[in-house]
């Protein structure tokens, strides 16, 4: 390994002729040796910048961080396209093209020469809008998940060798948690009685007083299976609306999780992330209440008010008519379905980790944070501990030790 000049030392330089320096070495032992040229044309002082650039390549080898310099050229959006090309399915590659189509500068840069700041600019635009995207914005949460995902990549990439340093590894470059994440409230999760009340009065309508008026509420049928559906599956209302037939494996007894469906009916999208891809067990009277109703592979597996599918447009619109026809509080939304459904498997026993995964949250700590309190048990060593403490201040049980 050396630093030579070219032409060497002492030797005359032709008419207009500038030396230049290269480095060559060999990274280990066997291996091809590489050579770089540094030349007046794209420094100032050559010589100084071979001698760094070498004493940088002996500092690698020396602590076990070099990298193939050619390795170091592929970029991000190379590196990204490579990820999503290794999803096995459909969904997970539509997911996974959510993060390709929104990598903006970082996309053409080398992934060597990403930093810490140009991470910052790039949440920032996804935060505050995106250039490429007419500046639309994208969700918190969704800008979450795409760090998230990001992160990995480059985790995966420092393990095989084609990074030193994970430039994404400080957590702080989050800035901020995704919002719509906060602790559920007990008035927000309804009881098995206003469960047992909406479905009832969604299947035979009714009526209803509203700021003096009465207010007809037709049959519907459709927004009864729904709300079962959600309670006993924890499916978003999104999710809900965009099963379809091929979806329901009524033999198996599983809903299959692949997409959603919005405000227009019939037009799927992805799903809220990548995790929310997911299989979900279902009970044998659901099964049957679906193979009731289900039709092709490709028809809804909701038929909807017209028998066409539905919406979660029409999903929320019309389900504070059932709320209040029922007679169950302002509070519980349809969202408060899968409340329920999470705080049951909870209450029941169910693990987190099991509980995380049928909801189809991308973190455990995600569930711990949503439905906190609703887990048996949290705090009966807590409890313990303070009922040593009150009994050693009132001289009525254990003493504390002096330490």
């Amino acid at each position: 390994m050396t630093v030579q000049r070219r032409p060497p030392r002492g030797t005359k330089l032709k008419k207009g002729q500038r030396p230049k320096w290269v480095v060559r070495y060999r990274p280990y032992p066997g291996a091809k040796e590489k050579s770089v040229s540094f030349t007046y044309a794209e420094y100032d002082a050559p010589e100084a910048a071979a001698n760094a650039y070498y004493a940088q390549v002996m500092t690698d080898l020396n602590k076990g961080t070099w990298i193939d310099p050619e390795l170091q050229k592929i970029t991000v959006g190379e590196l990204v396209s490579e990820w999503q090309d290794s999803a096995d399915r459909p969904g997970t590659y539509r997911q996974r093209k959510m993060l390709v189509d929104n990598l903006g500068a970082l996309e053409d840069m080398p992934i060597a020469s990403v930093r810490a700041h140009h991470i910052k600019a790039w949440m920032s635009a996804l935060r505050r809008g995106r250039p490429w995207a007419d500046g639309a914005p994208l969700a918190e949460s969704t800008v979450d998940n795409k760090f998230g995902q990001l992160r990995s990549i480059f985790s995966n990439a420092v393990d095989d060798g084609l990074l030193a340093v994970n430039p994404m590894k400080h957590s702080s470059l989050r800035q901020s948690k995704p919002k719509g994440m906060k602790s559920v409230q007990e008035a927000e999760v309804p009881s098995v009685a206003d469960i047992r009340s909406l479905i009832s009065h969604a299947e035979t309508g009714g009526e209803y007083e509203w700021s003096g008026d009465r207010v007809r509420v037709p049959r519907a049928p459709w927004m009864a299976l729904c709300i079962k559906v959600a309670t006993e599956t924890g499916l978003r209302p999104g999710e809900v609306a965009g099963l379809l037939g091929r979806d329901v494996d009524v033999k198996n007894r599983i809903i299959r999780v692949r997409q959603q469906c919005g405000n227009r009916l019939m037009v799927h999208g992805e799903l809220k992330t990548e995790s929310s891809e997911r299989d979900v067990p279902i009970s044998r009277a659901l099964a049957q209440d679906l193979d009731a109703v289900l039709r092709g592979p490709d028809d809804a597996a909701i038929p909807g008010p017209a028998g066409r599918g539905t919406s979660s447009g029409s999903i929320s619109a019309f389900f504070p008519d059932v709320r209040r026809m029922a007679g169950v509080s302002e509070k519980i939304t349809f969202h408060g379905c899968r409340h329920f459904y999470a705080t049951s498997l909870l209450e029941g026993g169910e693990s987190l980790h099991t509980v995380a995964a049928l909801l189809g949250h991308d973190e455990i700590s995600t569930t711990d944070r949503v439905y906190a309190h609703f887990q048996p048990g949290r705090f009966d060593a807590s409890r313990a501990a303070i009922d040593s403490i009150a009994g050693s201040l009132r001289d009525e049980g254990p003493k504390l030790r002096a330490i």
